[in-house]
């Protein structure tokens, strides 16, 4: 009963001007991250990560000289590559929605043979473009016309693809041009009586209010099948401490945060 409360509550737009200091409050009481919402589609301009460049470019400077490693969405990233470095000259890794150079410069460090692809937001790839320039930057590459995903060992989706209004259409982009496909911290649930990804409002980044899907599993793989693509490793992703979807209904089964690992199976 205090969780339907809870979710009309946190579905107003009551909730949404509160001031940060009470949310933070509730937050620390209930510990929900999410609820159910009633749109049909993502929000245009859904969750904007705008990086500023002077910022960025002090961060670029403190993370490539002191070996800081940073927040990865998928914990055992530099395992899985590091795996892969040791058979094969050389690591392609397209990063979408890569935000900052943080996961950039810890990469570098971390593994001799990478040529890295940097892809986010518009706004952020001439930022990141012009820091790369100034600073002479090697290994990385910024993907400015979103043309280079050929031939790539590994494409990375750290925490994105659930915000994407139509990621399927976007994955079909990289589609036989990558050997990996990673996947993480992605909500997925199974429910094979519903179709349709569940549109959730996120609440923990308040005053910021960001909408994603929970995705349903089982079509999900359907998809990446259909298109040649295994699913050889789902994990629980816990590098949000405390994360849950308690307060959902439990029709959506297994409802929780993963790491997906698909591979090109060649026909």
């Amino acid at each position: 009963m205090i969780y339907s409360f809870l979710n009309l509550f946190f579905n107003s737009r009551i909730f949404d001007f509160l001031p940060s200091i009470l949310v933070k409050k509730i937050f620390k009481i209930y510990k929900i991250f999410f609820c159910e919402s009633n749109l049909q589609e993502l929000p245009k301009n859904n969750h904007p990560l705008r990086i500023d460049y002077e910022k960025e470019l002090k961060r670029f400077e403190i993370f490539s000289k002191k070996k800081i490693k940073p927040f990865i969405s998928y914990s055992h990233l530099i395992d899985v590559l590091k795996i892969y470095s040791y058979e094969n000259k050389k690591i392609i890794f397209y990063d979408f929605g890569a935000n900052t150079l943080e996961l950039f410069c810890y990469l570098s460090d971390q593994i001799d043979n990478l040529e890295y692809y940097y892809y986010d937001q518009s706004e952020n790839l001439f930022i990141t473009e012009k820091i790369k320039n100034e600073k002479k930057i090697n290994k990385l590459n910024i993907d400015i016309q979103f043309d280079k995903g050929n031939n790539l060992d590994f494409l990375y989706f750290g925490s994105v693809i659930q915000y994407l209004q139509n990621y399927q259409s976007l994955l079909s982009n990289f589609f036989g041009k990558t050997k990996y496909i990673i996947i993480a911290q992605t909500p997925f649930f199974s429910n094979n009586e519903n179709s349709k990804d569940l549109i959730a409002k996120q609440l923990n980044l308040h005053p910021i209010i960001n909408y994603l899907y929970l995705i349903n599993f089982d079509n999900f793989i359907k998809f990446m099948k259909l298109n040649n693509y295994i699913l050889i490793s789902k994990t629980f992703n816990r590098v949000t401490k405390f994360v849950n979807f308690k307060n959902f209904n439990k029709k959506y089964k297994e409802l929780d945060m993963y790491d997906l690992i698909f591979q090109y199976d060649v026909k």
